[in-house]
């Protein structure tokens, strides 16, 4: 993982070499990469969370299969557009945790 810091290393952007308008398109460049590492990881977060509400379902959908006693072949349903909470998401872990036992 990088850090800040790491975007902004003093010998690239405070160079004496470098004139005013270098260290600011450099500068630019590196906000940039920062920003694209940023959405990068931000996209990550939002495709895990969406993977772990799927499973959350399908699990929901099994345990209440299990407990009706059908297996009729009805479909799974879809999760809720809303993002879940921190427990909600460490509920989803111990459950995909214990299953996988």
């Amino acid at each position: 993982t990088t850090t800040m810091f790491s975007y902004y290393p003093a010998q690239s952007i405070y160079s004496s070499n470098l004139s005013p308008r270098d260290r600011y398109l450099s500068a630019l460049a590196e906000a940039k990469a920062a920003e694209a590492d940023y959405l990068a990881a931000e996209a990550a977060q939002r495709e895990e969370e969406d993977y772990l509400r799927r499973r959350l379902a399908q699990l929901e959908y099994r345990k209440r299969d299990n407990f009706l006693g059908s297996r009729s072949a009805l479909p799974v349903p879809t999760v809720p557009a809303a993002y879940p909470s921190y427990d909600h998401l460490y509920r989803v872990h111990q459950q995909i945790a214990e299953e996988e036992e």
